[in-house]
């Protein structure tokens, strides 16, 4: 389907209302299109062209929102580039995503001195083709470029202002990173709404500051983000404006919940993943209250079934594993037919992740992914924080779980053998590790076994391996 462009829509029927705020800046609709246009102009005269692959390398910002609505503007496909990986990361995710281009800051600064004459014009937007291939780690280790498309941000954002309004002076907070799906789905919903972005990067003082002065309406955290923001709100609270705290992307801690609740937090829980363009399912806010823990049913357009071992729909309250299906479900992932195959079957998305579904179609996490490790929000998968410890020719075993963290939910914990007669510090690991993996994903905690405890086929027993150390 063509239609036009979202931004330019919004500059015809809002030209006024205000689009983005960083700092002390803001932006109108017609402000912003305006920046985006010209911007358009000058990535096309760069040699941009529509269906191209870009990788981009953007802290959060004005430049960065402006690229996000120039490539669509353009036809082209944005691959955004996680800023805390190391440059290794980044060229296989550009080398598998058959990306020719990189555009940062150096790249922009080049873009400013190019002049451009054409007058303002609007386009249009194939909702079928691809909008964004968003990484996400694969339990091999392996990145996965999730591919979604313009209609798939579409009905995430309409499913999502269902159940959670939308109202014309919303303001959303965004803090996390742009480069994850939560954060790049704000910005296309805030578009669709006619709502407005605020930016401010994560710092519990600033943030607090922001909902204040700029009276924001929604924000997105991670659990982790709220535990710090939990400190300050002891002694001062958010403001009246803030009518709800989405919080998602990893597990909350019971106790989180109920310290919120205690302090008449407007928390509301959310459970979704990059294959599903953000959301899946979202607690309404009065049902925090009566069910503190369950993630609400499934969004609007959306079902989800949970199924046995043998793939067979179980029934409520039994584990199993959570499927997916609904038009924010992703196009597949990028060149890699065996993992498309293997996680979509006849329109589902097979999730790996556990969870129940209970007689009122509430929907209750158990475990993320196996094996994942959820820390502040970012996935942490154990066999490629594993498969670079192995390369360490002193070590002869490596095993990555993750354990309970307050303040993390979950810290990175590795447990080595060393080869005969070998011997490393945590200093010397963490020197190893520094540019071959992303900071956030080097282990917290160490320790040191003369061997690790295996099954019965000879594998790496990671559920008795993890009792060993929590009981130490």
């Amino acid at each position: 389907m063509l239609v036009q462009d979202w931004l330019s829509a919004q500059a015809n029927l809002r030209p006024d209302t205000i689009a983005l705020i960083e700092n002390e800046q803001q932006w109108t609709y017609k402000q912003l299109n305006h920046s985006v246009y010209t911007l358009s102009q000058k990535l096309i005269q760069s040699g941009i062209e529509p269906k191209q692959r870009v990788a981009v390398y953007l802290p959060n910002g004005f430049d960065c929102v402006c690229l996000i609505h120039a490539l669509a503007k353009i036809g082209a496909i944005l691959v955004p580039l996680n800023t805390r990986l190391t440059e290794a990361e980044h060229q296989q995710q550009m080398s598998q995503s058959q990306c020719k281009t990189l555009i940062d800051e150096e790249f922009l600064k080049q873009l400013a001195t190019q002049t451009i004459d054409q007058p303002l014009t609007e386009s249009v937007i194939d909702t079928s083709q691809t909008s964004a291939i968003v990484y996400t780690s694969g339990t091999t280790g392996i990145s996965k470029g999730g591919k979604l498309s313009h209609e798939n941000f579409l009905w995430s954002a309409i499913a999502s202002g269902i159940r959670m309004g939308n109202f014309s002076d919303d303001r959303w907070l965004v803090c996390m990173p742009l480069y994850h799906v939560g954060g790049l789905s704000i910005v296309w919903r805030c578009c669709l709404y006619g709502t407005t972005v605020v930016l401010n990067p994560f710092e519990p003082e600033s943030i607090h500051e922001t909902l204040h002065r700029h009276q924001v309406t929604l924000i997105s955290l991670v659990p982790t983000m709220l535990y710090r923001l939990i400190e300050l709100w002891k002694s001062e609270p958010p403001p009246e404006s803030l009518r709800c705290i989405l919080l998602g992307g990893a597990a909350t801690p019971p106790s989180l919940i109920k310290k919120a609740l205690s302090m008449n937090l407007p928390i509301s829980l959310t459970y979704g993943l990059t294959e599903a363009a953000s959301q899946v399912a979202t607690t309404p806010l009065d049902l925090v209250m009566k069910k503190p823990g369950s993630v609400g049913r499934p969004l609007d357009f959306t079902s989800v079934s949970i199924l046995d071992k043998n793939h067979q729909a179980l029934p409520s309250n039994e584990i199993g594993q959570i499927t997916v299906q609904g038009p924010t479900v992703m196009q597949g992932y990028d060149h890699q037919p065996e993992a498309t195959e293997e996680t979509m079957k006849e329109g589902w998305l097979y999730t790996n992740d556990l969870g129940y579904l209970d007689e009122d179609g509430d929907l209750w996490m158990v475990n993320r992914r196996t094996d994942l490790i959820i820390s502040g929000g970012e996935n942490v998968y154990p066999s490629e924080v594993e498969n670079i410890l192995l390369r360490h020719p002193s070590i002869n075993e490596a095993c990555v779980i993750g354990l309970a963290d307050d303040e993390w939910g979950q810290k990175v914990c590795a447990v080595l053998v060393f080869e005969f007669n070998q011997t490393l510090s945590e200093s010397d690991l963490q020197s190893f590790l520094n540019k071959k993996l992303a900071s956030y994903k080097h282990p917290r905690e160490y320790h040191f076994l003369k061997e690790l405890p295996k099954t019965a086929s000879g594998k790496i027993d990671r559920t008795q391996l993890l009792k060993q150390i929590q009981s130490l």
